[in-house]
């Protein structure tokens, strides 16, 4: 087979020894893109100039402009023979790089979409976490400065703790050493009011004893006036009488028990007084007085008053006026307590408080001779108030008044209990 000199041209000597395939239509042989060298291809330039330094053989024509270069049959103008020379490229390696970005194909198009929403997806991942982080940072910081402030807060309250607890230590010292001195002292006038003749050394004992403890720190006040209080107690229950009430003098809606040593308020608005014409009754104010009473001497009794919410009681002159009114005046001729609610206050000088608080039991002491009369709580062994320069001159009798029940809760009875001297022995 005679050479062809432009395929030995552009394929070198080998290039006759691979196979070639006939073409149909023009009888002309072609060869392969497998068999085109690739050095020539990827440098293939619209002008056919040399090979490796050589000289395009004689008879070959400089070709014209390569008019197509997507993989078509490329026609160069013609040789000397006035044949056409076919050449076949490869797509894929000819084509400039440039020209595939331009026109990806839809595999490489769906690969580029995919990786894109990847990469979408990490930024948007990246953000949260600079954002967590950031959070994160800030709440940190705010502990910090929070558990700082704390820290020094605390630090300060310390010191002043510290302060506060030397100066309290300072003090409970020489509290301590006040109620150790107080505390013999105490002891000492145990020792001498037991010695003392109760019936007829006591009050000078409590007068000469309780100006020395006046003197005293105020915790030395408290201790005497408790001491006093029970001392005088245990003093005036000595004068204990029978006291029973007087049927005669009560007020028709008064009901008085059987022994006659309890009084309550009578509901029943149609009560009606069994005679008019006693004058020894109280028409007006719901009272009673006791059977007998003292023209001299010293008298001391105990009425239970409970839970009452109102309630008179004390001592009343015999002359006392029972058919009209009696005024909350001085003078009036009652000595009692008037308690209302949670206070007391004197019958004879209302809207004035004496005492806080409500009793449970009542001791009343009359001491004809000294002007006086005393009320105490028993239960709490304490003085509640002493009517003073009374100046008796006639016969004075216990007075009880158990109120009606405007204040409710009020229609228990006033009751005269027995007086028990060693109820408050403990206190001593």
């Amino acid at each position: 087979m005679q050479k062809n000199p432009l395929s030995v041209w552009l394929h070198g000597e080998t290039s006759l020894n691979k196979t070639t395939k006939q073409d149909d239509s023009s009888g002309f042989n072609q060869t392969t893109a497998e068999n085109t060298r690739p050095d020539l291809v990827r440098t293939y330039q619209p002008w056919i100039e040399c090979r490796d330094g050589v000289a395009a053989p004689s008879g070959v024509r400089r070709p014209a402009a390569l008019s197509h270069l997507s993989g078509r049959e490329l026609q160069p103008a013609s040789t000397a023979q006035g044949q056409h020379i076919h050449l076949r490229t490869v797509p894929e390696l000819h084509k400039p790089s440039s020209e595939r970005r331009r026109n990806p194909s839809r595999e490489t198009r769906a690969e580029m979409g995919g990786t894109e929403v990847k990469i979408s997806s990490m930024i948007q991942e990246r953000v949260q976490k600079v954002q967590s982080l950031r959070q994160a940072i800030a709440q940190r910081q705010e502990e910090t400065r929070h558990l700082t402030q704390t820290i020094y807060d605390l630090t300060s309250l310390a010191k002043q703790l510290e302060e506060t607890q030397h100066q309290v230590d300072l003090e409970a010292e020489n509290v301590v050493g006040e109620i150790e001195n107080e505390i013999s002292n105490l002891a000492q006038t145990q020792a001498r009011l037991k010695d003392a003749n109760v019936n007829q050394d006591v009050q000078a004992f409590l007068q000469r004893y309780s100006h020395n403890f006046a003197q005293a720190s105020p915790l030395n006040k408290t201790a005497s006036n408790s001491l006093s209080d029970i001392s005088a107690l245990k003093y005036v229950q000595q004068f204990a009488k029978d006291v029973t009430l007087d049927p005669k003098t009560a007020h028709h809606r008064l009901i008085l028990s059987r022994d006659l040593k309890q009084v309550r308020f009578n509901t029943d608005a149609n009560a009606k007084p069994k005679s008019t014409s006693n004058q020894a009754r109280f028409a007006k104010h719901l009272a009673v007085l006791a059977g007998k009473g003292i023209q001299s001497g010293k008298l001391y009794f105990e009425v239970l008053v409970g839970a009452k919410t109102e309630w008179i009681l004390g001592v009343a002159l015999a002359s006392l006026q029972r058919q009209g009114k009696i005024p909350h005046a001085p003078n009036c001729g009652v000595y009692a307590l008037y308690f209302r609610m949670s206070y007391c206050e004197t019958f004879c000088q209302p809207n004035v408080q004496v005492h806080q608080g409500k009793m449970e039991k009542v001791g009343v002491f009359v001491d004809y001779e000294g002007g006086k009369v005393s009320f105490y709580d028993v239960n709490a062994a304490k003085s509640i108030y002493t009517f003073e320069d009374c100046g008796f001159t006639e016969t004075v009798l216990p007075y009880f008044n158990p109120c009606n029940n405007e204040f409710e809760n009020n229609l228990g009875p006033l009751v005269i209990v027995p007086v028990n001297q060693n109820q408050n022995a403990d206190y001593v």
